[in-house]
């Protein structure tokens, strides 16, 4: 396939058929090939949550091949190690990249976000060309935070929110020093059609016997869209901007344990 005009339009097509495995849709390496970006990446660092399972590992198994710094974040860092030794042994094209670098973080917990986000200035030299908010939980019995969210919206809010507004700063450097856009992008969900923000009780304090754990899901990955509304509202003139988007159900990693 030719490179794309833009990055969506070649693949309307072969989306109208969703056979599962083996249909027409492209992987993510192929979108990566497609646009011409193997090796093209190569001044960029990447922050990429959640890339010990799930889309994840693949999201950072595309981006590898683009040769940027890749500054990937779990909670479990030897099962995250493993899985960036496999990427790195099996790469289709690049054979000579920086190794992507293992950082914790559990995002249940404001402390280690804090923690984490010191890591990863000191890794990234306070350079972060583009940050994918994409770890998360799904559908989760009623449980808090050690800072006490309901958990799904702590987890996948307010934890991606606290670790922007730490880095934030080098972003919008980035984008100032390279002549060239920085973003942002939030892994949401359709999800959010489930509900908006709750803010009459967020975290199910007042009622705890009326909990839905579909509304806690909704309410977190609204927040998500939010999240990436407001970034680009307050900072697209200044060459950092934001994004969201529904990855499409899939069923195969350990986002449904709880289901």
């Amino acid at each position: 396939m030719p490179a794309p005009t833009t990055p969506f339009q070649p693949y309307a097509a072969v989306h109208k058929q969703t056979n599962g495995p083996g249909d027409a849709r492209p992987s993510s390496l192929q979108i990566v090939e497609d646009c011409n970006l193997i090796g093209k990446l190569s001044s960029k660092t990447i922050l990429i949550t959640g890339c010990s399972a799930g889309i994840g590992v693949d999201t950072t198994r595309a981006l590898y091949e683009t040769g940027a710094k890749l500054l990937l974040t779990a909670r479990d860092v030897p099962k995250l190690t493993k899985i960036i030794d496999d990427i790195v042994a099996n790469a289709v094209h690049n054979k000579s990249g920086p190794k992507p670098e293992a950082i914790e973080i559990h995002l249940d917990s404001l402390e280690s976000v804090r923690k984490g986000a010191e890591t990863i200035k000191a890794k990234s030299g306070g350079k972060l060309n583009i940050m994918i908010a994409n770890a998360g939980v799904m559908a989760t019995p009623l449980g808090k935070t050690p800072d006490g969210f309901e958990s799904q919206i702590g987890t996948n809010h307010f934890a991606h929110f606290l670790l922007f507004q730490l880095l934030k700063p080098s972003p919008l450097n980035s984008a100032k020093e390279s002549g060239t856009l920085s973003r942002v992008i939030t892994v949401s969900s359709s999800g959010h059609r489930m509900s908006s923000v709750r803010f009459d009780d967020m975290f199910w304090d007042k009622d705890p016997a009326s909990y839905n754990k579909w509304s806690g899901y909704g309410q977190s990955k609204t927040a998500n869209v939010w999240m990436a509304n407001s970034i680009h509202r307050r900072y697209a003139d200044k060459g950092l901007i934001g994004l969201s988007l529904h990855p499409g159900a899939i069923m195969t990693t350990d986002l449904k344990r709880h289901l």
